[in-house]
């Protein structure tokens, strides 16, 4: 998900559901999308863990964005495992439970 801004409860609860909450980085990109642009994140796992900064690419307008996460290490770690259900589950498994 990107948005201009997301409230802190909601984005807890998208990492919790494993949805990326994203923000762009400069607000008035928002308004450079368009209904039918196809936009694509590449490398994501690798950008979460090596900083703040995303590239999105439109790639229909043939153009980069910056988005941003505010993710702690922990909510990266849960979004990567896909949410917190399974996040939970590796743990349980990995305590022999």
């Amino acid at each position: 998900m990107i948005a201009k801004q997301i409230a802190r409860i909601h984005w807890e609860n998208l990492v919790n559901f494993g949805v990326l909450p994203l923000t762009f980085a400069d607000e008035s990109d928002y308004d450079a999308l368009e209904q039918g642009d196809t936009l694509a994140l590449s490398g994501v796992p690798e950008a979460l863990r090596n900083g703040s900064e995303l590239t999105l690419q439109n790639r229909t307008k043939g153009v980069e964005l910056t988005v941003r996460h505010g993710l702690s290490d922990r909510q990266i770690e849960v979004l990567l495992q896909g949410g917190l259900i399974n996040w939970m589950r590796e743990r349980l498994e990995e305590r022999g439970g």
